[in-house]
């Protein structure tokens, strides 16, 4: 499932195995929950989330999210699945970071998200990419006016 996902992107982590229980399984980087979405006994999309409490406040982060881009429905579910957890537990917000124009924008939109702008005091996220070496491929890749990035919260340093 993780790399005919990540075949309609022009960037992204590679997500196998070995990737997902570095960054979400081990205890020594927080404590993630992960949702698996199935399809006749087959994996078609999984969601990661981690809940905060920043000075009472409690939000919850939908920190990854992969699916079958084919099956809008999967991504839906399990968009609906976080949002159905956050509310059993109390949480005041759930957000998702990703590009504004990734295919799951609609998904999110459909189950109640709203674009919001950073504040003034926010931090803003922007992509900065240098190809190393003679590359050309690569360079071709990043000056492209319109980059398919799957880039999410958890592919960050900021969880």
């Amino acid at each position: 499932m993780t790399r005919r996902f990540e075949a309609n992107f022009d960037i992204t982590l590679r997500h196998d195995r070995s990737y997902l229980e570095w960054r979400y399984a081990d205890p020594a980087g927080g404590f993630f929950r992960t949702l698996l979405a199935t399809i006749d006994g087959r994996t078609a999309g999984m969601a990661v989330v981690r809940t905060y409490n920043n000075d009472g406040t409690r939000y919850m982060d939908i920190i990854d999210l992969m699916a079958d881009l084919e099956r809008p429905k999967v991504a839906q579910a399990l968009v609906a699945k976080a949002v159905a957890m956050a509310e059993s537990e109390h949480v005041t917000g759930v957000q998702a970071w990703i590009p504004s124009d990734h295919p799951f924008v609609p998904t999110l939109q459909r189950t109640g998200f709203i674009p919001r702008t950073p504040l003034g005091h926010e931090r803003k996220l922007t992509m900065f990419g240098r190809p190393i070496g003679r590359d050309a491929e690569l360079s071709n890749i990043f000056q492209r006016r319109c980059l398919k990035a799957h880039i999410m919260l958890g592919d960050s340093d900021w969880v």
